[in-house]
């Protein structure tokens, strides 16, 4: 009977290292896509952008010279921790004594251990398109069935694909507010129904239509980021911004207001709703492709809409378009091929991406950048990627997904909300 041993955790780590590719980008085309590095260390990361040439300008030399020194230039840099994305599997105690040899041990425990990093993963590409807040969902209506039970319909498919079974949630008014009293778990689901129910037991939970919803720990209460500052966090969509597309918040040490270039502090949005969606697309791409070295090359979006898009310009969607990170062979992406005002794009489906947003953007201008060999690390202090409970017939496996997420060129990127 073989026991698990230093040995087979040093297999386990060893395996996740080798195929964390795989389990990273198997369906998220924009973990993909963008560019990734490891070796990376420090509790915080300070990485400077430049917004624009500054002011030194004019017809001669004297000229040029005083209006350079009007200020220091449009150099900024966004102060950016560690994110990360946790994922446990529990096994029974019970299953150790039918592993009869050093192999099926490791076999049980690789199984468990993938199934960790596998919700690791999930949970980090949920947040990469995250507003750094934690919301994944809003309430557009509820109904009571019975009891503490409750029937929550949310605004897309793609907010109800965010949330698992046993899920716990949390609710609060926006995304800044403080949280709701109570706490409620997923018992269940439909995605075409656009429905997700709860139950709230006895923690006094009551859901309020308009309300958003995340997981407990990740949303928590007031403005500060609670997760880790994902897609539209660093582009915020247009209802996030004035009438002047300005944000009006400070960012990772960034100040984005009014007397900013706000494009290149805060990326592009556009409000497409109503408006046909090559249109939006291209018109955005458009605007992009005044700054230097922000044409797009890649669409992101949900397959609900992707088929919508592909059928509006009459585009045969390919499943063989293939992955690009090393060590990835294998792995292909449903999208289809077309033609920008900037020159071609790609549009790639991707899960993960809301159903009510597309982004538009230079793939390559968003960074990944990780500890040692891969992301994903055991959670325990000790390197072990199981722990014993000491008050239950089980172990855990507990995998986190951790690195630097940010991009270099916001103006690269622009987010276009559509109807969903």
């Amino acid at each position: 009977m073989a026991f698990f041993d230093d040995s087979i955790n040093a297999i386990l780590v060893e395996n996740l290292d080798k195929s964390f590719i795989q389990t990273l980008v198997q369906e998220r085309p924009f973990l993909d896509r963008m560019t990734k590095k490891g070796g990376e260390g420090g509790s915080a990361k300070k990485v400077p952008f430049n917004a624009g040439a500054g002011g030194g300008q004019g017809a001669d030399l004297e000229t040029a010279l005083a209006n350079a020194e009007e200020g220091l230039g449009t150099n900024y840099a966004w102060i950016v921790s560690p994110q990360k994305g946790y994922g446990v599997k529990v096994l029974n105690n019970w299953e150790v004594p039918y592993t009869e040899s050093p192999e099926s041990a490791a076999d049980a425990m690789t199984q468990a251990t993938f199934q960790s990093a596998e919700l690791a993963a999930q949970d980090f590409a949920r947040n990469i398109y995250g507003d750094g807040h934690g919301t994944r969902g809003t309430i557009v209506s509820h109904t009571n069935p019975t009891g503490n039970i409750f029937v929550l319909t949310l605004e897309s498919a793609s907010e109800v694909a965010g949330f698992n079974m046993d899920n716990v949630i949390v609710s609060k008014a926006t995304p800044t507010a403080s949280i709701d009293s109570g706490t409620a778990k997923v018992i269940g689901s439909s995605v075409q129904g656009l429905t997700i129910r709860v139950d709230a037991g006895s923690s006094g939970w009551t859901p309020t239509s308009t309300h958003v919803i995340g997981l407990e720990s990740e949303m928590i209460t007031g403005s500060t980021i609670s997760t880790f500052p994902g897609v539209f966090g660093f582009v915020p969509p247009v209802d996030a911004r004035d009438s002047n597309f300005v944000v009006g918040d400070t960012f990772l040490g960034v100040v984005r207001d009014a007397a900013t270039p706000v494009e290149a502090v805060s990326g592009f949005a556009f409000d497409g709703r109503g408006k046909a969606l090559i249109s939006s697309v291209r018109t955005l791409a458009g605007y992009m492709g005044q700054f230097k070295h922000s044409a797009p090359d890649t669409l992101y979006l949900n397959p609900i809409m992707g088929a919508k898009l592909a059928e509006a310009i009459q585009s045969a969607v390919r499943y063989d378009i293939m992955a690009k990170s090393d060590g990835a062979a294998e792995i292909f992406y449903a999208g289809f091929d077309f033609v920008l005002p900037t020159g071609k794009c790609t549009a790639l489906m991707d899960p993960n991406c809301p159903v009510t947003e597309m982004v538009l953007t230079k793939a390559d201008s968003w960074n990944f950048e990780y500890p040692g060999k891969s992301p994903f690390k055991p959670s325990s202090p000790t390197g072990r990627l199981y722990v014993e409970d000491y008050n239950s017939d089980r172990i855990r496996l507990s995998t986190i997904c951790t690195g630097f997420f940010y991009t270099t060129n916001p103006a690269a990127t622009g987010v276009i909300t559509v109807s969903a």
